[in-house]
């Protein structure tokens, strides 16, 4: 068993397989969270050619104007 911090006052003890596939998914949620913060910017600076890119890596099509 381990346990880890979640949040300030909010523990959670289980095991190590269920402590690492919430470690990957917190990962998980913060790549695509980063990746959605990349793709705004791209669009706020007008860099389309990355914006289509990055939309089609993320999504797998291109964004249709």
């Amino acid at each position: 068993m381990r346990t880890i911090t979640i949040s300030e006052g909010i523990t959670l003890t289980a095991s190590e397989e269920v402590i690492r596939q919430y470690e990957d998914e917190v990962a998980d949620a913060q790549w695509e969270r980063d990746a959605l913060d990349w793709l705004r910017q791209a669009a706020e600076a007008g860099d389309w050619g990355f914006y289509s890119d990055l939309h089609k890596d993320l999504f797998g099509v291109r964004p249709h104007w």
